[in-house]
Formats: structure tokens, sequence, C-alpha cells
């Protein structure tokens, strides 16, 4: 893991209390990654629900064992629900 210093300035009689509070939501969000002009929370929000690439193989594993076993081939999936990217980037 690479780790970048921050430097943080704080008004010289600024009190005890609210030195603490700043520190505390520094620390909070220490280790998170940021993009700029996008919020937050919404960011935060997108972390919780982050589908790991184990699980995305699990679930394409599992959908397309259940595909086979009702008797659809694989020409008929493609035909149905196959990637067009690739066929759309030659145009």
């Amino acid at each position: 893991m690479k780790y970048t210093p921050l430097k943080i300035e704080l008004l010289q009689n600024i009190d005890e209390e609210q030195v603490r509070q700043i520190m505390d939501r520094l620390a909070a969000c220490s280790g998170d990654g940021r993009l700029p002009g996008y919020p937050y929370p919404l960011f935060d929000a997108h972390r919780t629900v982050v589908l790991t690439e184990d699980l995305v193989e699990q679930v394409k594993s599992d959908l397309m064992g259940s595909i086979a076993e009702s008797g659809i081939d694989r020409q008929t999936y493609e035909i149905l629900f196959g990637d067009y990217h690739d066929e759309f980037a030659r145009y």
C-alpha cells in the first residue's frame, strides 16, 4: 500500500476541541480513495456495494450452469444475451 503525506495547517489560536474534531474527520477518511468532483457520500455508498471479481465470476458460473441445464445451447445464449460491444467497435 502506498501512503501519501498530508500537510495540515491550522489556525494558531484554534482550541483543542476543534483540533480533535478536525483530526477525527481526517482520520475517518484516511485510506479512502477520493475522486475530484464526485460527492463523497455517493462514493462511499458505492464502495459498500462493490462486487468483488470472485463474486462476479461465481454469479456468471452459476448463471451459465442454470442456462445450460435449461437446455439453451451456447449459440442461442450468444444470440439472446451476447455482448455486442466488440461488434460495435468494428464500425
